[in-house]
C-alpha cells in the first residue's frame, strides 16, 4: 500500500535478492518407505561450466528442535563435481559417490553445505524456530517416501535450477529420483507421471506447484499482474509408437503447454500455467492432454484452489500544493486513469472486492502544526468524509482490476504562519 499526503507522500519498497552457489542441494531423500536405514541420501549440484573440486565442502545435519545442534555428516577430501553435474551422498543402498552414514530426521530439520566453514546453502523442512535452519521459509514436508527437490524452469530453452533462497519456493515434494556423478543433463521440479498402457498414454499422476502445505494444490496469486506456476510431468508410452507432439495444459481462463527436457518412452515434461491476478478465488479443474499427431491420445485432470488475494494500487504517492494563503481552500480532484500522479486513482490489484481504510497525520511544520478538521476526502462518486487521524472505512466495493478516483479537499486555517507543512495520508484496503 503507498501513502499519499497533502504535503508529502511516502512509498517504501524493500527488496531483496541473494547470489546464487556454485554448488546447490537439489535433492534430499530423509523418510525412505519403511526403515530409513541404509536408505537416506543428499544430491548436490554444479552450476558451472567447470569441474569443482569439492575439498573444503563439507554436509552437515540439523536437528532443528535445538538451537545450534548440527552434525557433520561429510567432507571433501578431493573429490570432484563434474561441470553442470551432480554428486551424490548417501547411505550403502544408494548409488552414492561418497557412501557415509547420514542421520536425517522427519522434522523440523535441515541440512547445510558450507565451504571452508562458510555456509553457501542452507534447506530446512517442516515447522522450524529457529532461523538457522532454513533460507527465508522452510519447505513444507516431503512426506513418506517422497523427495525434497529442488525446482526449476526454462530460461532461453535451458532447464535452469531455481535458488531464490526461499526454501519453501525453492523446493517441492517430488518422486525420489537420485542422480550421482556419472548422470548426464539436468531435470527437477514436481513431477507429473504419465503412463501409457496398450501402446497409448497414460496420466497416472498430475501436481503442480502448492502455495501452502495444506489439503489440495493451492495457488495465491500475484496482486496486479500474471502468476507463473510450475507444473511437471513425466510421460511413459509404449516404444514403437509415434512419439507424442504435445502436452497441453487446458483451464477455463486459458491453456499453456508442457515441454519434454529428456528423451526416450520415459520423458520429462516442464511447463507453467499462468494466472492472472484478477480471476475469483476458489475451485478450478486442470486439464493435462497429450497429443500424438493432431490427435489427442490421454486426459487426466485435478482440482486447484485459487487463494483470495487483497491488494490496492495508488498511482500517487506526492502532491505538492504550493502558493496558498490563510483561509484559502484547495481541492485535488482524483479521475480514473492510473497514472496521472496530480489526480489520484486508486486500483484493485486483488481477486475480491474492496472497500477502503483512510486515516491521516497532522500538517507538520518548523514549530507548528496544523490540525485536520478540514481535511476531506471522497472516493469515485460517493460522499465526502472528513478524514481523521483514527482509520476510517469506506465501504466502496471495488471490483478486482477497477479504479476509482480519489479526491482531497482542504482549507488553510486562519492561524496558519507562513512556511512549508508535511503530512500524509493512508489509504489501506479492507476486504471482507
Amino acid at each position: 500500500m503507498k501513502r499519499m499526503g497533502i504535503g508529502f507522500v511516502s512509498v517504501l519498497l524493500i527488496c531483496c535478492g541473494m547470489a546464487h552457489a556454485e554448488i546447490l542441494v537439489t535433492q534430499v531423500l530423509y523418510d525412505p518407505d519403511g526403515a530409513d536405514t541404509g536408505l537416506e541420501w543428499v544430491e548436490l549440484y554444479n552450476t558451472l561450466d567447470i569441474p569443482v573440486a569439492l575439498s573444503g565442502y563439507s554436509l552437515w545435519s540439523g536437528d532443528g528442535s535445538t538451537e545450534g545442534d548440527w552434525t557433520l555428516e561429510w567432507t571433501g577430501t578431493g573429490e570432484t563435481i563434474p561441470a553442470k553435474g551432480y554428486f551424490l551422498i548417501g547411505e550403502e543402498v544408494t548409488p552414492a559417490d561418497v557412501v557415509t552414514a547420514l542421520d536425517l530426521q522427519n522434522g523440523p530439520d535441515a541440512v547445510r553445505i558450507q565451504k571452508e566453514g562458510v555456509t553457501v546453502g542452507t534447506l530446512g523442512w517442516g515447522a522450524h524456530t529457529f532461523p538457522e535452519f532454513y533460507e527465508t521459509t522452510p519447505s513444507p514436508l516431503a512426506g513418506s517416501g517422497m523427495a525434497l527437490a529442488r525446482v526449476g524452469s526454462f530460461v532461453e530453452g535451458v532447464f535452469t535450477f531455481e535458488d531464490i533462497g526461499d526454501n519453501s519456493l525453492d523446493f517441492q515434494s517430488a518422486p525420489p529420483s537420485p542422480r550421482n556423478s556419472s548422470t548426464k543433463g539436468q531435470a527437477a521440479g514436481i513431477e507429473i507421471i504419465l503412463q501409457v498402457d496398450d501402446a497409448r498414454p497414460t496420466i497416472r499422476n498430475l501436481t503442480m506447484e502448492d502455495d501452502l502445505n495444506d489439503t489440495g494444490t493451492q495457488v495465491l496469486p500475484l496482486p496486479g499482474g500474471n502468476r507463473s506456476v510450475g507444473v511437471s510431468a513425466i510421460i511413459n508410452y509404449a516404444p514403437g509408437i509415434d512419439g507424442i507432439s504435445k502436452v497441453a495444459l487446458s483451464w477455463e481462463h486459458g491453456e499453456d503447454e508442457l515441454f519434454n527436457t529428456t528423451s526416450g518412452t520415459s520423458s520429462f515434461y516442464h511447463g507453467s500455467l499462468s494466472v492472472p491476478f484478477d480471476i475469483p478465488p476458489g475451485d478450478y479443474l486442470l486439464k493435462v492432454i497429450t497429443y500424438i499427431g493432431d490427435v489427442e491420445a490421454a486426459q487426466s485432470e485435478m482440482t486447484f484452489t485459487i487463494l483470495p488475494v487483497t491488494g490496492l494500487e495508488i498511482d500517487t504517492d506526492r502532491l505538492l500544493l504550493a502558493n496558498l494563503t490563510k483561509g484559502q481552500g484547495v481541492l485535488v480532484e482524483g479521475d480514473t486513469s492510473m497514472g496521472t500522479i496530480d489526480r489520484p486513482t486508486l486500483r484493485n490489484i486483488g481477486n475480491r472486492p474492496l472497500d477502503i481504510s483512510v486515516k491521516a497525520t497532522p500538517f507538520q511544520g518548523m514549530g507548528s502544526m496544523l490540525d485536520l478538521s478540514s481535511l476531506s476526502c471522497r472516493v469515485g462518486d460517493g460522499d465526502t468524509f472528513q478524514v481523521r487521524e483514527q482509520p476510517m472505512t469506506l465501504g466502496v466495493g471495488l471490483a478486482s482490476g477497477r479504479t476509482m478516483a480519489f479526491s482531497l479537499a482542504y482549507t488553510v486555517p486562519e492561524s496558519a504562519g507562513s512556511g512549508t507543512y508535511k503530512g500524509s495520508i493512508l489509504i489501506g484496503a479492507v476486504s471482507g
